[in-house]
């Protein structure tokens, strides 16, 4: 609502609920954290002196539940966004490439499902170019392929084709 003085005054939201938006977040960081926690159940943290496999991954989790439980405090203290509506190509692009990615790498390889995780992953966006998507994908699984084969020397396959070649 306008006033006189041309001030535009902002209603502030009833209810316990200040910042829905921010609220939301905290809880999917929440949930996040709390799935990582239940999926580390298994893994042994190990001491300081001797770390475990799972001392890292579930030092990450507990600092995004703090994050989440910060969030989920300034949404109740703070005033921001409402929680707008959003589409639902985006998380589907991503998670087909992440698909895509974990289907094809053991059987063809990182120079195969590198640039199809990439691809599709950048569908997400309505503003994707496909000459670009294709040059980034080559130029990102030439940096994996340099980065984990050979810098890292991990024993990732590079390019399979079934009964032909295996590198």
């Amino acid at each position: 609502m306008a006033s006189d003085d041309n001030t535009i005054s902002v209603e502030t939201p009833r209810g316990p609920v200040r910042g829905p938006q921010t609220l939301a977040a905290g809880l999917v960081m929440l949930a996040l954290a709390g799935i990582a926690l239940w999926a580390l159940g298994g893994l042994s943290s190990g001491t300081a002196r001797s770390m475990g496999p799972g001392m890292m991954p579930r030092g990450l989790a507990y600092m995004v539940a703090a994050c989440g439980v910060l969030l989920l405090v300034f949404g109740i203290i703070r005033q921001s966004d409402p929680i707008e509506r959003f589409s639902i190509r985006s998380p589907f692009f991503v998670l087909t490439g992440i698909l895509a990615f974990a289907l094809t790498i053991r059987v063809f390889g990182l120079a195969v499902a590198g640039p199809l995780c990439l691809i599709i992953g950048g569908l997400a966006t309505p503003d994707a170019r496909i000459k670009e998507l294709v040059i980034f994908a080559a130029i990102m699984t030439g940096v994996c392929i340099a980065l984990f084969r050979y810098a890292l020397n991990l024993p990732m396959p590079i390019l399979i084709i079934p009964n032909v070649i295996y590198i």
